[in-house]
């Protein structure tokens, strides 16, 4: 009788262990907030704010003094083109990685603050941006806190896994 009783609790610690088993190798992370995309680059997570209208897209991340270091910005074009990014009124350095539509790099750049000066004239100010431009046509952008691109090790020609259908269909 004893040998009975011992036997639905060695089923059961058995049906334990091979979960605990089938669960040990499953990363369980909570999905990124409304609007953003989780992306990993060179082992490390990002979520990526969402610019996916020309709006978003223009203001991008202007006027932020801090970009934490685990964000930033995934810009979402509805058309493959080259692009070119400046620093209009962007007060933190910023690290940008353009893709192609497969999602490899095809240029990256590290832009520098570049603020308007006392009674400089707007249109003065917009020509002397530098301008960062994609090499080869982009349909995503992917902006990160100036320095990251040195921390990741990010090389042209890599793959960045995108959800592209996703993001293809939020595109405006």
């Amino acid at each position: 009788m004893a040998a009975l009783l011992k036997l639905p609790a060695a089923f059961a610690l058995a049906a334990m262990l091979a979960f605990a088993s089938l669960t040990a190798g499953c990363e369980t992370q909570d999905p990124p907030p409304p609007g953003f995309e989780r992306v990993r680059i060179n082992g490390e997570s990002f979520d990526l704010e969402l610019a996916i209208d020309h709006p978003s897209r223009e203001e991008g991340l202007k006027g932020r003094e801090n970009i934490p270091a685990d964000q930033g910005m995934l810009f979402v074009f509805p058309d493959v083109d080259k692009r070119s990014f400046w620093m209009h009124n962007c007060l933190a350095p910023i690290d940008i990685i353009y893709l192609d539509p497969t999602g490899r790099v095809t240029a990256t750049h590290q832009m520098k603050v570049e603020l308007k000066q006392d009674g400089e004239a707007e249109a003065a100010y917009q020509r002397r941006l530098t301008r960062y431009g994609s090499k080869f046509a982009a349909k995503y952008v992917i902006e990160l806190k100036g320095g990251r691109l040195e921390d990741l090790d990010v090389q042209e020609g890599q793959e960045i896994k995108l959800d592209h259908e996703r993001l293809k269909a939020l595109a405006k």
